[in-house]
């Protein structure tokens, strides 16, 4: 049917269902798990009525957006270079992604109840959005992500996954750069399955892993870890040590495990690899290693 319509209406459009916001200069319909819309100016009423019988017709949702989300997003898109004197004292792009889609007033709702001050949303979809976090003086103590991530997931019975950028101060030339490379490292980590919380720092060392391809990716791997590819829980050990940074007792915390039996996983790793993760440099090496490991697990 699809193929009939494309003949009638060349300029057909389709978009995913519940994409958040709808062009009203055209008429939609739900058909296949699809929204497809007609430019309203193709379509006379009687086609409209019949399509109407075939399919399920959808209504634009209203335009949601406040006044100063609007002005975040024509910012963002670049399409007004803002007034020094609208814009915060200093501001950061936090990147949500949930594994289900939900309603955008529930999510608002939760989100008003949990932060300390009313904060623009912007939607890409009904799971992925912006908030910006917005600091208008001093003494405005930034949210702490973390306390806030597990009372969201809470109420959404789901996981929600949130991605953090650096603070920026009244740059009113740079916004939407900011937030188009933001918006790359926070999909970039999607890939690699994150903490319910990332920060742009700890984003880094997977950007520089990203651009590989898989047969570099492996080549680098098993240049270091081949050694110990049959031992994928020695693998994690030396990860969490070095996220750790490199503190055995913090490691050892958070691996539920004594700290003389990390120091002998350690000891093991450094004489099955050659790597004194012990030292900077062969910390730096065996993470980047056991990075390109993920990506070429996470890529099956």
């Amino acid at each position: 049917m699809i193929e009939h319509l494309y003949t009638l209406y060349p300029n057909l459009i389709k978009v995913p269902a519940h994409t958040v916001s709808l062009d009203e200069r055209y008429i939609w319909f739900s058909m296949n798990k699809e929204w497809i819309g007609i430019p309203a100016q193709e379509l006379t009423d009687r086609e409209a009525l019949l399509l109407s019988s075939l399919l399920d017709k959808l209504e634009p949702e209203p335009d949601q957006l406040t006044t100063r989300e609007q002005m975040w997003q024509k910012w963002m898109e670049d399409e007004v270079v803002p007034d020094k004197a609208t814009i915060p004292t200093s501001f950061r792009f936090v990147f949500f992604s949930l594994k289900e889609e939900v309603n955008p007033s529930t999510f608002q709702e939760a989100v008003e109840g949990v932060f300390p001050t009313s904060m623009p949303i912007l939607w890409d979809n009904r799971s992925q959005g912006i908030i910006v976090e917005e600091i208008h003086h001093e003494d405005q103590e930034p949210v702490s992500y973390e306390d806030i991530v597990n009372i969201l997931m809470s109420d959404f019975y789901m996981k929600l996954y949130l991605y953090v950028s650096p603070f920026y101060y009244q740059d009113a030339t740079e916004i939407s750069s900011h937030a188009k490379w933001q918006r790359m490292c926070f999909q970039t980590m999607l890939q690699y399955e994150p903490k319910p919380v990332t920060t742009y720092k700890e984003s880094i060392p997977y950007l520089h892993v990203d651009p590989f391809t898989a047969e570099q990716s492996r080549t680098i791997r098993n240049s270091l870890l081949l050694p110990v590819m049959d031992d994928p829980e020695l693998i994690r050990t030396v990860r969490v040590f070095i996220e750790s940074q490199s503190n055995a007792t913090l490691a050892a915390k958070r691996l539920y495990m004594h700290r003389n039996s990390l120091q002998y996983r350690i000891d093991k790793f450094i004489e099955r690899t050659g790597i004194d993760i012990k030292q900077f440099h062969g910390a730096l090496c065996a993470y980047l290693a056991i990075l390109h490991e993920t990506k070429l697990s996470n890529d099956g």
